[in-house]
């Protein structure tokens, strides 16, 4: 079993298994040590498919990368699991439309442990990696080992740095220029972005995507009215959300 949470970081699975390889990646996520969710099992077939214990039969993908050498990025929410592979979004399964009568109770627990499953109904063959915590986390360790020797160096160039701001990754950086494109990669980290705009302000939250600096993918807006809805460019209308958080900081 691995300790993680899905509210820190995305859980992100290396693997070069081929497509017709018949290679399984299989994951179990648990609440507790003694408490299944489920499992999510992708199958490296010729055609690939995909299927989420308690909630699908196998699901053919309509999409999949042909590169041998994957990124699996994971995320879960309290509704919605999504996969992205390749920054390909592969999978995004509400589990409310899940016609199984545990779907919808399982799910929508909080995930803190998951494990790569061995089983007659399946063994993991595909995994290779995985990343379950942020960056900085994961070096804690070797950053405490050279911290004192370079707080001295630090200390040297604050002064030439005190008009810069300079953020490193995984730090949460103001908004700033509306305008100004931002280099980043879903295969790498989620995009998270803080607000404390409330319900009923008719605020808006407005992120154009690109693949490059001159060819836009789309928008995704959400609005803070009296009944917070969302709309994706290219894709939807406005959409009135099923479920929104209360609380003013998110």
């Amino acid at each position: 079993d691995i300790e993680f949470s899905f509210a820190v970081h995305p859980l992100q699975i290396k693997t070069d298994s081929a497509i017709g390889s018949d290679d399984l990646l299989r994951i179990m996520f648990k609440q507790s040590p003694n408490d299944d969710i489920g499992d999510l099992r992708i199958e490296f077939s010729d055609s690939p498919r995909y299927k989420l214990g308690y909630c699908t039969d196998w699901n053919d993908f309509d999409t999949f990368p042909e590169e041998q050498d994957k990124i699996f990025t994971i995320v879960k929410t309290e509704t919605t699991l999504f996969v992205i592979c390749n920054e390909m979004l592969i999978i995004s399964y509400q589990f409310s439309d899940s016609t199984e009568n545990n779907c919808v109770s399982r799910w929508s627990e909080d995930a803190i442990i998951f494990l790569f499953r061995s089983s007659n109904a399946g063994t993991d063959t595909a995994s290779d990696e995985y990343k379950a915590k942020p960056e900085e986390e994961e070096d804690n360790e070797e950053e405490e080992n050279v911290e004192e020797e370079d707080h001295e160096e630090e200390e040297n160039v604050e002064e030439d740095n005190e008009e810069e701001e300079n953020y490193e990754d995984g730090d949460w950086i103001p908004s700033g220029e509306r305008e100004e494109d931002i280099e980043f990669s879903f295969a790498d980290h989620p995009l998270q972005i803080k607000t404390d705009s409330a319900i009923g302000s008719d605020d808006l939250i407005r992120i154009m995507f690109k693949q490059s600096s001159s060819d836009d993918i789309g928008d995704l807006r959400i609005e803070f009215s009296d009944s917070p809805r969302y709309k994706l460019g290219y894709c939807t209308d406005w959409i009135y959300f099923d479920t929104f958080p209360e609380e003013q900081d998110k």
